[in-house]
């Protein structure tokens, strides 16, 4: 059945090329038939084809607006969901390089989390790795710049759970800060500890630290946990921000669109987009 949906995939494919322009030739060059699945936890489907599915349009000056020049895209992308591939934009995916399955690599909710790795072996997927999760948790000590996103118990692998609820986030409190958490730790003589993301909200989340059971009984708990691990305070840095922000756009010119950034150490930067800018998406200079 898989062999037959990814046949049929491949026809329309090539269909679609031949009936393109040359721009919708260039965004058609981008879209990827896999017949490995996904590997992202929650997602089914054996053939999977991912791409950029917009269909192709200019900015027209003197009407002031985008206008289409080239729907084949679109219409591959639903000619595709007919014979039940499912279908993915290539900008938010990747593969696997071990089993070349599909990861996400963009979010699609405020809850996600990365369900992969990426190192100098390039991206390496959720199953794979529980294959060693021993090696893929020693890879992690030592480093609070990294953390546990993988639905991997530490505690079944040679880590024991030092404490667990610390938040960091836009709400009042939630100040925790990794950062400082290790240097307790080092400060002990600590070194094997990892951290692990327990969830992950709209404007918050929660991460555990572990230390690995040969170093565990010569941290001193009692003294650990007097100890000051928050940093500045994350929802004064933004109140910071709202502030100057607000300030910065009073002084560009009304009738123009205005964007600001807010940066985390509470400055802000303002400045007018054109509508092009905006319709495209705004990037930060």
């Amino acid at each position: 059945m898989s062999k037959n949906k990814a046949r049929d995939a491949y026809r329309l494919l090539a269909a679609a090329q031949n009936c393109a322009t040359s721009k919708g030739r260039d965004a058609l060059e981008e879209v990827q038939i896999h017949t490995d699945g996904y590997a992202e936890p929650g997602y089914r489907g054996d053939v999977v084809a991912t791409g950029n599915w917009n269909t192709i349009s200019k900015w027209d000056e003197a009407a002031h607006k985008f206008v289409d020049i080239d729907d084949m895209p679109a219409r591959l992308g639903h000619a595709l969901e007919k014979i039940g591939v499912e279908i993915e934009w290539s900008d938010e995916w990747s593969t696997c390089d071990k089993c070349n399955k599909l990861v996400r690599t963009s979010a699609n909710s405020y809850s996600w989390q990365p369900s992969f790795t990426f190192d100098d072996g390039g991206i390496t997927c959720c199953g794979c790795l529980k294959e060693d999760p021993e090696a893929y948790l020693e890879s992690l000590e030592g480093n609070e710049r990294k953390a546990v996103t993988l639905d991997i118990d530490p505690t079944e692998h040679g880590y024991k759970l030092v404490k667990k609820g610390y938040e960091n986030g836009l709400h009042r409190g939630q100040d925790a800060d990794p950062r400082l958490v290790a240097e307790v730790l080092r400060k002990q003589g600590i070194f094997r500890f990892i951290f692990k993301i327990d969830n992950v909200g709209q404007f918050d989340m929660m991460f555990s630290v572990y230390v690995h059971k040969d170093e565990y009984e010569d941290l001193e708990r009692e003294k650990f946990a007097e100890e000051n691990t928050d940093g500045p305070s994350v929802l004064g840095a933004m109140e910071r921000g709202l502030r100057e922000a607000s300030v910065a756009m009073a002084t560009l010119p009304k009738e123009e669109i205005k964007y600001a950034s807010i940066k985390p150490d509470g400055t802000a930067t303002a400045r007018t987009v054109s509508p092009e800018e905006f319709v495209k998406g705004i990037k930060d200079k």
